[in-house]
């Protein structure tokens, strides 16, 4: 599963550095936005979510989204996002069980088109994939961490309660490859995985999501 540790720890940084955008944006022309979701990701074949057994897909997941940023006065959005795209555990057999999880930290720039109290919020961005996995087969355990390169788009709509706060629709896909996987152990095991790993050449993730949550705006 996903280090928990280490999310919050990106959350905190995150939070830090947009609260010094926030009181450097008080003195020019932009709104300080935050977001953040809840929602279903579905992993979508031919994607693998698995070391073990590449060739797992279809699976359906809890996903967190995190994003902060400044609206310029124009409606143009820059906002940096994290993404927790769910995991799942995989029971092979009696003696084997993998557990395993993906992020998504990015940038991504968007237009707000603004009608009446409601706000429709089309975005693209570009950012980094990660992804973990531990597995346990006869009582060995193995982890294996992987990192690569993805893309993303997303349509929101938002409904404006007041001018600070809005509750938010949003549906969006996000496609990456994992191309540089590790792991700590070595045993049977462990290279078998890395020896598939190196035989695919990647791991390709197309996830698709549906959140539902809450935007703030200074």
């Amino acid at each position: 599963m996903l280090n928990v540790k280490k999310i919050v720890r990106c959350c905190a940084i995150a939070v830090a550095i947009l609260f010094t955008v926030q009181t450097n944006a008080q003195n020019r022309s932009v709104d300080f936005v935050a977001q953040l979701s809840f929602g279903h990701v579905g992993y979508l074949s031919p994607s693998n979510l698995s070391v073990i057994n590449p060739s797992q897909s279809d699976i359906n997941s809890l996903g967190i989204d995190l994003k902060a940023g400044v609206r310029f006065k124009c409606d143009l959005t820059v906002k940096a996002g994290f993404s927790t795209l769910g995991g799942t555990e995989f029971y092979y057999n009696d003696r084997t069980r993998e557990s395993a999880g993906t992020y998504y930290a990015n940038l991504e720039l968007g237009k707000d088109f603004r009608i009446n109290s409601w706000i429709v919020s089309p975005a693209i961005g570009v950012g980094f994939i990660g992804y973990t996995s531990n597995v346990i087969a006869n009582k060995l355990e193995n982890d294996f961490n992987g990192t690569g390169f993805g893309a993303n788009t997303e349509l929101s709509i938002a409904y404006c309660l007041n001018e600070h706060f809005a509750i938010k629709a949003s549906v969006g896909a996000i496609y990456g490859s994992i191309t540089n996987l590790k792991t700590s152990r070595n045993n049977e095991i462990s290279r078998e995985a890395l020896d598939t790993f190196n035989h695919f050449g990647n791991y390709s993730i197309f996830a698709g999501k549906c959140t539902l949550g809450v935007e703030v705006c200074l």
